[in-house]
């Protein structure tokens, strides 16, 4: 036999297993983009809350609640993947601490993981994904604490994907709590990548100084109906459902 002739036998093989290989790629990739329902769990604060959506006094209107992200989420989920499921635990004033896995010794002044809202909480409902919504950081924030809190999150997850948002600008940051802000959606892309959610950049001017204030309610703190659509976009387009199935 010559040096450059394959068996046929082998010949044979290797495409009955390149055969497989294709087929489960196709499957694969069938379930991610056909109309499997998912759920999602948003673990969140005040703005995945909606808050003050409903408040005329800060430049909401009654009834707008329904209009926040993740209900524009969960309406889109249940348009396209009928049957799908958005269970949102956020509540105001939440940080990633509230979040840690039951049992977690936080810091001393800390608050400890919240059992009701936290990722042991987010894994009872079997989720396919697992959203982090927690904006708030300001110039007193430990970054890298931050970060290793959203770390144990991922590791509580265990096969569960995570994806994490950035920080949300303000109508007025202090120098300080603007420069924080910025480096630590830098840290998030840089360590965590296709699964950040950005919603630093539809929300802030393009100098970044603070942010747009088409998009925000007079509250100072809080997207407007339309900051919560430009939100709503960036998750919709980061495929989550896409990606989490095909893991």
């Amino acid at each position: 036999m010559n040096w450059w002739m394959v068996p046929g036998s082998l010949l044979v093989t290797g495409i009955f297993f390149c055969a497989i290989a294709q087929a489960d790629e196709t499957d694969r990739r069938t379930v991610a983009d056909s109309s499997q329902p998912v759920t999602i769990v948003i673990l969140g604060s005040s703005t995945a809350s909606g808050k003050n959506l409903d408040k005329p006094m800060y430049g909401g209107r009654e009834g707008d609640l329904k209009l926040a992200w993740p209900n524009r989420y969960a309406e889109f989920l249940e348009e396209t993947r009928p049957g799908s499921k958005v269970i949102n635990l956020s509540k105001p004033g939440r940080v990633t601490y509230h979040a840690m896995p039951t049992g977690t010794k936080n810091p001393e002044g800390i608050p400890d993981p919240d059992p009701s809202m936290n990722v042991t909480a987010a894994l009872k409902h079997g989720p396919d994904a697992i959203i982090l919504a927690y904006p708030g950081i300001g110039e007193d924030s430990d970054l890298l604490e931050v970060i290793s809190n959203v770390d144990a999150i991922q590791t509580a997850a265990g096969d569960v994907p995570v994806w994490v948002q950035t920080p949300q600008p303000a109508a007025s940051m202090s120098p300080e709590t603007l420069a924080a802000r910025l480096k630590f959606r830098e840290m998030l892309i840089e360590k965590y990548g296709d699964r950040v959610l950005d919603f630093w950049t539809p929300l802030a001017l393009s100098d970044n100084s603070a942010w747009d204030s088409r998009l925000g309610l007079t509250d100072g703190g809080h997207p407007n109906k339309d900051g919560h659509f430009a939100i709503f976009e960036v998750v919709r387009e980061a495929r989550i459902p896409e990606s989490a199935l095909r893991r």
